[in-house]
Protein backbone atom coordinates (compact mmCIF):
# COMPACT_ATOMS: atom_id res chain seq x y z
CA UNK A 1 0.00 0.00 0.00
CA UNK A 2 1.37 3.64 -0.78
CA UNK A 3 1.53 6.04 1.49
CA UNK A 4 2.82 9.95 1.37
CA UNK A 5 4.95 11.51 3.50
CA UNK A 6 2.88 14.05 4.97
CA UNK A 7 2.14 18.00 4.04
CA UNK A 8 3.49 18.30 0.85
CA UNK A 9 6.28 16.43 0.88
CA UNK A 10 6.74 13.05 -0.84
CA UNK A 11 8.41 9.72 0.64
CA UNK A 12 12.30 9.07 -0.49
CA UNK A 13 12.92 5.76 -1.55
CA UNK A 14 14.22 3.60 1.12
CA UNK A 15 14.25 0.12 2.80
CA UNK A 16 12.44 -1.66 5.86
CA UNK A 17 14.40 -4.09 7.36
CA UNK A 18 12.92 -7.55 6.84
CA UNK A 19 13.60 -8.36 10.48
CA UNK A 20 10.40 -5.67 11.50
CA UNK A 21 6.91 -7.65 11.80
CA UNK A 22 4.30 -7.39 9.90
CA UNK A 23 1.62 -6.00 12.27
CA UNK A 24 3.63 -3.02 13.30
CA UNK A 25 5.64 -5.27 16.82
CA UNK A 26 7.92 -3.14 19.17
CA UNK A 27 11.10 -1.72 17.27
CA UNK A 28 13.62 -4.31 18.58
CA UNK A 29 17.84 -3.89 19.15
CA UNK A 30 19.47 -3.51 15.70
CA UNK A 31 16.30 -2.90 13.85
CA UNK A 32 15.69 0.79 13.81
CA UNK A 33 17.87 2.51 12.34
CA UNK A 34 19.28 6.07 12.79
CA UNK A 35 22.60 8.37 11.62
CA UNK A 36 23.96 7.99 15.24
CA UNK A 37 27.62 8.00 16.41
CA UNK A 38 28.15 5.40 18.91
CA UNK A 39 26.99 5.70 22.63
CA UNK A 40 25.27 8.42 21.58
CA UNK A 41 21.53 9.17 23.39
CA UNK A 42 18.59 10.62 21.90
CA UNK A 43 16.11 13.09 24.10
CA UNK A 44 13.55 15.83 23.01
CA UNK A 45 13.77 19.66 23.42
CA UNK A 46 9.85 19.58 23.41
CA UNK A 47 10.00 20.05 19.69
CA UNK A 48 12.36 17.99 18.03
CA UNK A 49 14.71 14.88 18.52
CA UNK A 50 18.09 15.67 19.23
CA UNK A 51 21.25 13.56 19.95
CA UNK A 52 23.37 14.12 22.62
CA UNK A 53 27.47 12.61 21.60
CA UNK A 54 28.96 10.11 24.32
CA UNK A 55 30.78 11.52 27.48
CA UNK A 56 34.46 11.14 28.26
CA UNK A 57 35.59 8.16 30.22
CA UNK A 58 33.97 8.07 33.80
CA UNK A 59 31.45 10.93 33.02
CA UNK A 60 27.86 10.93 34.57
CA UNK A 61 24.67 12.05 32.95
CA UNK A 62 23.43 14.95 34.74
CA UNK A 63 20.53 17.92 33.65
CA UNK A 64 22.10 21.23 32.47
CA UNK A 65 21.73 24.72 34.32
CA UNK A 66 18.32 25.49 32.69
CA UNK A 67 17.19 22.11 33.66
CA UNK A 68 16.36 22.13 29.97
CA UNK A 69 18.36 18.71 28.80
CA UNK A 70 20.36 15.81 29.89
CA UNK A 71 24.25 16.64 29.50
CA UNK A 72 27.58 15.16 29.97
CA UNK A 73 30.14 16.13 33.01
CA UNK A 74 32.48 14.53 35.16
CA UNK A 75 32.22 12.65 38.09
CA UNK A 76 33.07 14.40 41.53
CA UNK A 77 35.76 14.32 43.68
CA UNK A 78 36.70 12.87 47.51
CA UNK A 79 34.10 10.02 46.45
CA UNK A 80 34.29 7.00 49.21
CA UNK A 81 34.59 3.89 47.16
CA UNK A 82 34.58 0.41 48.95
CA UNK A 83 38.11 -1.14 48.45
CA UNK A 84 37.20 -4.07 50.39
CA UNK A 85 35.28 -5.77 53.74
CA UNK A 86 36.08 -9.05 55.73
CA UNK A 87 35.44 -10.56 59.15
CA UNK A 88 37.35 -13.61 59.03
CA UNK A 89 39.60 -13.84 61.70
CA UNK A 90 42.96 -15.04 60.37
CA UNK A 91 46.49 -15.26 61.11
CA UNK A 92 47.78 -12.28 59.10
CA UNK A 93 50.94 -12.48 57.47
CA UNK A 94 53.19 -10.81 60.52
CA UNK A 95 52.15 -13.91 62.57
CA UNK A 96 49.36 -12.02 64.55
CA UNK A 97 46.09 -13.31 64.87
CA UNK A 98 43.66 -10.53 64.09
CA UNK A 99 41.23 -9.68 60.65
CA UNK A 100 43.17 -9.24 57.24
CA UNK A 101 41.98 -7.13 54.18
CA UNK A 102 44.91 -7.57 51.13
CA UNK A 103 43.73 -5.87 47.56
CA UNK A 104 45.38 -4.50 44.57
CA UNK A 105 47.96 -1.88 44.90
CA UNK A 106 46.60 1.32 45.35
CA UNK A 107 48.98 4.43 44.55
CA UNK A 108 48.51 6.64 47.60
CA UNK A 109 49.81 10.07 45.46
CA UNK A 110 46.25 9.27 43.15
CA UNK A 111 44.40 9.15 46.50
CA UNK A 112 43.58 11.70 49.13
CA UNK A 113 43.43 8.87 52.18
CA UNK A 114 42.29 5.27 52.84
CA UNK A 115 39.73 5.31 55.59
CA UNK A 116 39.54 1.83 57.86
CA UNK A 117 36.30 0.65 60.08
CA UNK A 118 36.80 -1.29 62.64
CA UNK A 119 34.72 -2.99 64.71
CA UNK A 120 36.16 -5.91 67.12
CA UNK A 121 36.45 -7.33 70.65
CA UNK A 122 40.24 -7.78 72.04
CA UNK A 123 41.63 -10.27 74.53
CA UNK A 124 44.27 -8.61 77.32
CA UNK A 125 46.58 -6.50 74.78
CA UNK A 126 46.23 -3.49 72.97
CA UNK A 127 45.12 -3.23 69.29
CA UNK A 128 46.28 -2.04 66.11
CA UNK A 129 46.84 -1.93 62.66
CA UNK A 130 49.73 -3.32 59.70
CA UNK A 131 49.79 -1.99 56.29
CA UNK A 132 51.82 -3.80 54.02
CA UNK A 133 51.96 -6.57 56.46
CA UNK A 134 54.94 -4.68 58.32
CA UNK A 135 56.05 -5.10 61.38
CA UNK A 136 58.32 -2.59 62.26
CA UNK A 137 59.04 0.93 62.86
CA UNK A 138 55.75 2.36 63.31
CA UNK A 139 56.00 5.62 65.42
CA UNK A 140 52.25 6.34 67.18
CA UNK A 141 51.82 7.87 69.82
CA UNK A 142 47.78 8.03 71.84
CA UNK A 143 45.47 8.76 74.79
CA UNK A 144 42.74 6.61 75.92
CA UNK A 145 40.43 7.54 78.56
CA UNK A 146 37.34 5.70 80.08
CA UNK A 147 33.99 6.80 81.97
CA UNK A 148 35.68 7.18 85.36
CA UNK A 149 37.67 9.82 83.79
CA UNK A 150 41.25 8.20 83.93
CA UNK A 151 43.28 8.22 81.08
CA UNK A 152 46.32 7.22 79.73
CA UNK A 153 48.89 8.44 77.73
CA UNK A 154 50.77 5.41 75.06
CA UNK A 155 53.28 5.62 72.21
CA UNK A 156 56.00 4.66 70.78
CA UNK A 157 59.32 5.49 68.84
CA UNK A 158 59.22 2.51 66.58
CA UNK A 159 56.70 -0.08 67.33
CA UNK A 160 56.29 -3.28 65.75
CA UNK A 161 52.37 -2.27 64.80
CA UNK A 162 50.37 1.33 64.86
CA UNK A 163 48.61 1.05 68.28
CA UNK A 164 45.24 2.61 68.35
CA UNK A 165 43.00 0.58 70.97
CA UNK A 166 45.16 0.26 74.49
CA UNK A 167 44.51 -2.72 77.03
CA UNK A 168 43.81 -0.38 79.77
CA UNK A 169 40.45 -0.12 78.88
CA UNK A 170 37.47 -1.51 76.60
CA UNK A 171 37.06 -4.92 75.82
CA UNK A 172 35.26 -4.16 72.89
CA UNK A 173 36.21 -1.24 70.80
CA UNK A 174 35.19 0.59 67.50
CA UNK A 175 37.89 2.34 65.24
CA UNK A 176 37.52 4.98 62.38
CA UNK A 177 41.59 5.21 61.10
CA UNK A 178 42.55 7.49 58.22
CA UNK A 179 45.98 6.95 55.93
CA UNK A 180 47.16 9.80 54.39
CA UNK A 181 50.56 9.75 52.21
CA UNK A 182 52.71 13.27 52.78
CA UNK A 183 54.53 13.37 49.95
CA UNK A 184 56.87 15.82 51.32
CA UNK A 185 59.12 13.13 52.84
CA UNK A 186 57.06 9.61 51.59
CA UNK A 187 55.65 8.85 54.56
CA UNK A 188 52.21 7.13 55.54
CA UNK A 189 50.54 9.10 58.48
CA UNK A 190 47.79 7.97 60.39
CA UNK A 191 45.65 9.30 62.94
CA UNK A 192 42.06 8.28 64.12
CA UNK A 193 39.64 7.66 66.85
CA UNK A 194 37.42 5.17 68.53
CA UNK A 195 35.65 4.27 71.57
CA UNK A 196 34.03 0.86 73.35
CA UNK A 197 32.74 -0.43 76.35
CA UNK A 198 33.63 1.15 79.65
CA UNK A 199 33.10 4.46 78.20
CA UNK A 200 36.23 3.78 76.67
CA UNK A 201 37.68 6.94 74.05
CA UNK A 202 40.60 6.87 72.14
CA UNK A 203 42.32 9.41 69.52
CA UNK A 204 46.11 8.63 68.44
CA UNK A 205 47.98 9.59 65.70
CA UNK A 206 51.43 8.33 63.84
CA UNK A 207 53.54 7.54 60.54
CA UNK A 208 55.40 4.35 58.69
CA UNK A 209 58.05 4.43 56.32
CA UNK A 210 56.14 2.81 53.91
CA UNK A 211 55.85 2.90 50.08
CA UNK A 212 54.03 5.16 48.24
CA UNK A 213 51.51 1.88 47.58
CA UNK A 214 49.78 -0.21 50.06
CA UNK A 215 48.57 -3.14 49.15
CA UNK A 216 46.67 -4.85 52.63
CA UNK A 217 45.81 -3.57 55.76
CA UNK A 218 45.83 -5.71 58.85
CA UNK A 219 43.83 -4.71 62.30
CA UNK A 220 45.48 -7.08 65.42
CA UNK A 221 46.16 -7.14 68.71
CA UNK A 222 49.36 -6.97 70.04
CA UNK A 223 49.71 -10.43 72.09
CA UNK A 224 48.68 -12.20 68.93
CA UNK A 225 45.41 -13.60 70.52
CA UNK A 226 42.81 -11.74 69.28
CA UNK A 227 39.35 -13.84 70.13
CA UNK A 228 37.13 -15.26 68.45
CA UNK A 229 34.16 -13.01 67.72
CA UNK A 230 31.84 -10.57 65.10
CA UNK A 231 34.88 -8.88 63.96
CA UNK A 232 34.38 -6.43 60.87
CA UNK A 233 37.25 -4.18 58.72
CA UNK A 234 36.26 -2.30 55.86
CA UNK A 235 38.47 -0.11 54.10
CA UNK A 236 37.41 3.00 51.76
CA UNK A 237 39.56 4.84 49.34
CA UNK A 238 38.52 8.81 48.79
CA UNK A 239 39.52 9.97 45.13
CA UNK A 240 41.06 13.48 44.66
Amino acid sequence: MGFSGGGSNITKPHTHDSTIVQDGGSLAPNVTQFGLTAGSILYSDGSNIQELGVGSASDTLTVNGAATAPEWAAAGGSVYELVGTTTALVTAPNGYNGIHLAFSAIDMTTVTELVAVVAAERGTNSLGFLWNGQTSGYGYGGHVTNYAGSGTDFGNASGSLFEIGHWASGTYQNFTVHFVLNQNDNKTYCYGVGGGSGGSAYAGGGNSNVDTEIDSISFVESGMNMPAGDHRLTVYKVSR
